[in-house]
């Protein structure tokens, strides 16, 4: 039987010179006693890794400085300023209910509409003087939105973004009045925005260093977010493009684009299946979860809001306007993501691009699927905004070069959504 050949690996980025790498071959053959004609096998690199280092305790006092900001505001808005949001306080009863209800009944979180708002308000009606005097209500998206500007600095920190713009940053971002009132009042967008900004995080983060474990996280994520607003399952769909595009502009085999798009979307797939399961034995309509809206009514309207209808074109100037008043930065984000995917080829930026669009799309569908203007709300602008920060740190991060220029963008464009928000919302 005719002896195996030995074999000797030679990286690919030495095939660049073809000629130098066959030397380097016959070389590193004949040093170790080989024979000069054996072949050679040809690996792959794995990705330079990049990234800031480790903040240690930094994310822990973003987190508790905001969340006790948050926290205070809330709790004057509720005892002095009288504010209570119906759809947090319908929340807060379900959750109540289902511990102090005789007997207690987890069927008090209704399916109506995406259960983790009421479900994430358990922990606080739990402890009853907490929930009866609505405090709940406040501390509630007090430290999710903690959470959430402990999670936007780490994405400027990965994006390489330096302290001092960093902190001016997060605290254009926080300090914004629109976050902030949404930030205090219990309702569930903040909610979801925290599990948005893990999953942008995370496809970044896959990106400059190539750790599989990010699109665990970012695939979790942003199916946890899918039970907070069924809305983020466009979001979902745009995640995974973009990791299609991360493979495709690093030229990953096709078996290695394969596991990681699987990789991030199990757990995806895995949250629908069982919420689809859940509608059809309950509820026997497995996919009405797809058009349900809000049945709750202001006391001061009594339904006249609702009755507003509205077109394709109003639809689009109403989220103009709410993207030009909540989130000005997501104008010059297109125009960099653009920028970056031509002169830069970076494959995330056009990912970015695609998942700014399905996010547009979220508002604007229903809108339309229901016929009710009122449901373009200011509201609606906070994750877009979020969108916007990371597409401009992620552009920061691509190309060196632009660093100073694009770092004064991202500052103008989030000072700017302070002062077009009055704007917007007197039209709107």
């Amino acid at each position: 039987m005719a002896e195996r050949a030995a074999t000797t690996t030679v990286p690919a980025s030495e095939l660049d010179e073809p000629h130098r790498a066959e030397e380097l071959a016959r070389a590193r053959r004949e040093f170790a006693g080989a024979d000069p004609d054996d072949p050679v096998i040809v690996y792959d690199e794995p990705r330079e890794r990049r990234g800031a280092p480790r903040a240690s305790g930094e994310g822990l006092i973003v987190a508790f400085f905001f969340a006790v900001v948050y926290g205070v505001i809330g709790y004057f808005m509720l005892t002095d300023g009288r504010i209570v949001n119906f759809d947090s306080l319908h929340r807060l009863n379900e959750a109540y209910m289902a511990w102090w209800n005789s007997p207690p009944k987890l069927a008090a979180i209704t399916l109506s509409a995406a259960p983790l708002g009421a479900i994430a308000y358990m922990p606080l009606a739990l402890i009853k003087p907490l929930a009866t005097s609505l405090t709940a209500i406040p501390v509630l998206t007090a430290l999710a939105a903690g959470m959430l500007m402990a999670m936007v600095n780490s994405i400027l920190r990965r994006c390489e973004v330096p302290g001092v713009f960093r902190i001016l940053m997060l605290l254009l971002f926080g300090l914004n009045p629109m976050f902030v009132f949404y930030a205090a009042n219990g309702e569930a967008t903040v909610l979801g925005m925290v599990l948005a900004a893990v999953a942008l995080l995370a496809v970044i983060s896959w990106q400059l260093t190539d750790e599989t474990r990010h699109l665990v996280a970012g695939g979790l994520a942003i199916g946890l977010a899918i039970m907070v607003d069924y809305g983020y399952a466009l979001w979902a769909v745009g995640l995974a493009v973009a990791v299609m595009s991360i493979g495709s502009s690093n030229n990953d085999t096709e078996d290695r684009r394969r596991s990681s798009l699987i990789l991030f979307l199990t757990p995806i797939v895995y949250s629908l299946l069982v919420w689809v399961l859940l509608n059809a034995i309950i509820l026997k309509s497995p996919f009405g979860w797809l058009t349900a809206q809000s049945g709750l009514i202001q006391v001061n309207t009594t339904g006249v809001l609702q009755a507003v209808t509205t077109s394709p074109l109003n639809a689009l100037g109403d989220l103009f306007n709410v993207v030009l008043g909540v989130a000005p930065l997501g104008f010059a984000t297109v125009i960099l993501l653009v920028l970056a995917g031509i002169l830069v080829r970076d494959g995330l930026s056009w990912g970015f691009l695609v998942l700014i669009l399905l996010a547009l799309a979220v508002p604007f569908s229903r809108t339309l699927v229901a016929d009710q203007a009122d449901l373009m709300t200011l509201s609606v602008g906070l994750p877009l905004a979020l969108l916007a920060l990371a597409g401009a740190a992620y552009v920061y991060a691509a190309e060196p070069a632009w660093r100073a220029g694009v770092g004064i963008i991202m500052v103008i464009g989030l000072g700017c959504g302070d002062s077009t928000r009055l704007g917007c919302d007197e039209k709107l």
